[in-house]
């Protein structure tokens, strides 16, 4: 099932059911994609500005065109990040459903018990990296974003300001997720290593 294709009164229709999924996770990627766009937009009308700008000096000029290709780069990186996570919502949905089907296998004897125990733990993994690389993906909008603050149009100042708001909710809320899915599995080196990541995003997060 596509979420991320669907209409945006689909999306919200079926986001409101008394069902799992989509969930937060989803809506948190989301988040990220919508940042990212207006990104994408607020670089966009600032090009459009830069263009039709008149120099009087070969510094103004230079100093016109390292603007021109520095929102260019935010342009391209934010169009990719709008990409991945687009696509991170159907992954995060995907991840669930495999926890889900994991608890449902068969405990009737001591090997299926153990088989399903590796199941979930895998399932498990899966549903934490999902949302953890969504959470990193949306902190690189988010520094694309304080670029953009400080050099976008003064025009589109709400938003990027948007975009700021939106990523802050796609990276929290895509952490979330991650530390209730930590909460059940006993691997402990898999631990360690998420719990560095999610320090790193949350470190970054408080210096930006």
């Amino acid at each position: 099932m596509e979420f991320a294709q669907k209409s945006i009164n689909s999306f919200i229709s079926e986001l409101s059911e008394a069902t799992a999924i989509p969930g937060g996770g989803a809506v948190a990627s989301l988040n990220g994609a919508l940042a990212a766009s207006l990104v994408i937009m607020v670089a966009g009308i600032t090009l459009k500005g830069l263009a039709k700008k008149k120099t009087t000096s070969p510094d103004e000029e230079y100093q016109k065109q390292q603007n021109i290709s520095q929102l260019n780069e935010i342009m391209s990186q934010a169009k990719e990040l709008e990409k991945k996570l687009l696509s991170g919502i159907d992954e995060d949905v995907t991840a669930y459903e495999i926890v889900v089907n994991a608890y449902k296998l068969p405990k009737n004897t001591e090997k299926e018990i153990e088989d399903r125990s590796q199941a979930i733990l895998k399932a498990l993994k899966i549903a934490t990296l999902v949302p953890l690389q969504n959470a990193e993906m949306a902190l690189k909008v988010r520094e694309l974003v304080d670029i953009i603050l400080k050099i976008g149009k003064r025009a589109t100042l709400s938003d990027s300001m948007v975009a700021h708001l939106n990523s802050d909710a796609a990276i929290k809320g895509a952490l979330a997720n991650v530390e209730i899915n930590l909460n059940d599995i006993t691997d402990d080196d898999f631990k360690k290593d998420i719990n560095a990541r999610v320090e790193n995003i949350k470190a970054k997060l408080i210096n930006n």
